[in-house]
């Protein structure tokens, strides 16, 4: 039920930061043409160059959620977990962990939990550790107290 309840924050989450990058492309297309209609000259190839690199930018924004949204989605929500793996929560007796997307912290009911990825630092000591097993990181001993 907690990783199910949280799944369904972190989808709601994306396709809210999804849908505000969305629009801030739509508007700055329509900034990018009202500047081609009333601009000359180099004004207007600086100003068109500065906003291609914004819309670019927002645009590999939006790649990286919508990758992030479609990875969030397919976890198995009924996956029993023997040992850390990908798509595992694992509760510690200090921290929660999502092994999924690297996202960072991510609140639910008043819970910090970790959305991190394999490849990152605590994600590859997390990996096949089993309930019981402790680990050390950033200088504290955590103990696992149950994995989802």
């Amino acid at each position: 039920m907690l990783k199910d309840k949280l799944l369904n924050e972190i989808i709601i989450f994306l396709k809210k930061k999804i849908l505000i990058i969305e629009n801030e492309l739509n508007i700055l297309t329509e900034e990018k043409n009202d500047i081609s209609k009333s601009s000359a000259g180099d004004k207007f190839e600086t100003s068109r160059a500065i906003m291609q690199i914004e819309h670019d930018k927002l645009n590999n924004q939006l790649i990286q959620k919508n990758n992030q949204l479609k990875k969030i989605e397919l976890l198995d929500r009924n996956k029993k977990y023997k040992s850390v793996n990908y798509g595992s929560l694992v509760i510690t007796n200090t921290n929660y962990y999502l092994i999924s997307i690297g996202l960072g912290s991510f609140t639910s009911n008043n819970q910090i939990i970790y959305l991190i990825s394999l490849s990152s630092p605590v994600g590859k000591i997390l990996l096949d550790k089993k309930k019981g097993d402790s680990f050390f990181f950033n200088n504290n001993t955590e103990k696992i107290i149950d994995i989802i």
